[in-house]
């Protein structure tokens, strides 16, 4: 015992003299439950009478108008009751910004659809849109994401995200991750209780994708949950941001996971426009894909219409059609 003592002693010593402190796994567990309830304090305080039933959408941007063109025009087709959709947008050059206000003008007649330029920093502008939103709940996607099959936005709104958390991108058959080139097993599934035709999981039961809640590709979230650990929490940029969420893991514990038997949307990496994470990504450059949306161009992912996934990332050699603009009149 006295060994023991001696170790952690000599161990606490070490630890502090490279800024860190050790703690035991009780102690530990106590913080964590501290945190937890401190934020559901803040949600508690928070949470405003005016929100309303459904879901609301906010997508992440740059430099990509003809990858949003294709994510908005499969939204359009493929998702009833859509809902009202926030793009937080930001470009690098005199171009890109051109191609982003020509695609507001084509899609300038849809009332569900909002561009928010990126204003001082993405953090603030970001705080900004979910102070704005007035659902209950809502959903991030990015703009290399598409739909490729039918989804009610009704029929989802109604699951409690503080108690299940419905993934878009998730079905049974996930089991390979692109990010990490690795495959895995899904975890085990049982219908859910509020709906038969989703099934029901448990977070962190298998790794990678399956332990991932805080996506923000398709998750739907509790809207002000969201907005306190947004307002909590350090980040730049949207990859930092996801990295904070995070950090918020143990606030999962109890929550089940849901999905669908088949994806709703799936992520294609085509390229990186981000400088904060290598991610891993196909070769097709922002700057090639800028000249094809300025020939008049748009990606045509007709042929992923009810594609089966197996990864809820999938680089897809995509060919080019001509821009119908009047998809959104």
């Amino acid at each position: 015992m006295r060994v023991k003592v001696i170790i952690v002693k000599y161990a606490k010593r070490l630890v502090s003299m490279v800024g860190g402190v050790l703690i035991s796994k009780v102690e530990y567990s106590q913080s964590q439950l501290q945190l937890a309830s401190a934020i559901h304090r803040l949600i508690k305080k928070g949470c405003k009478s005016q929100y309303v039933d459904g879901l609301s959408c906010v997508v992440f941007s740059k430099d990509r108008a003809i990858q949003l063109y294709a994510l908005i025009e499969t939204y359009q087709k493929f998702v009833k009751n859509p809902a009202p959709m926030y793009i937080i947008y930001n470009t690098s050059t005199h171009d890109h910004e051109l191609s982003y206000i020509e695609l507001l003008n084509i899609v300038g007649g849809s009332k569900n659809i909002k561009f928010i330029k990126e204003k001082e920093s993405f953090r603030k502008t970001l705080l900004f849109v979910l102070s704005t939103i007035k659902t209950k709940n809502f959903f991030f996607l990015t703009d290399d994401n598409i739909f490729i099959r039918n989804f009610d936005i009704d029929f989802s709104s109604k699951i409690n995200p503080l108690k299940k958390i419905l993934s878009l991108r998730h079905n049974p058959n996930i089991c390979y991750s692109y990010t990490a080139r690795k495959h895995f097993t899904p975890p085990d599934f049982v219908p859910c209780q509020e709906n038969k035709l989703l099934l029901e999981f448990n977070w962190f039961d298998k790794d990678y994708e399956w332990s991932d809640p805080w996506s923000v590709d398709g998750h739907i979230f509790l809207t002000e949950e969201v907005l306190v650990l947004s307002k909590i929490s350090n980040y730049k940029l949207p990859n930092s941001y996801e990295s904070a969420l995070k950090s918020f893991n143990f606030l999962i514990c109890g929550r089940k996971g849901v999905c669908h038997t088949k994806s709703v949307i799936m992520n294609i990496p085509m390229n990186i426009v981000q400088s904060e994470y290598s991610n891993i990504s196909g070769t097709t450059t922002a700057s090639y894909l800028l000249k094809k949306w300025n020939d008049g161009l748009a990606l045509d992912v007709s042929f992923l219409e009810n594609y089966h996934l197996v990864s809820t990332h999938d680089d897809q050699a995509i060919d080019f059609k001509k821009r119908n603009i009047n998809h959104f009149e």
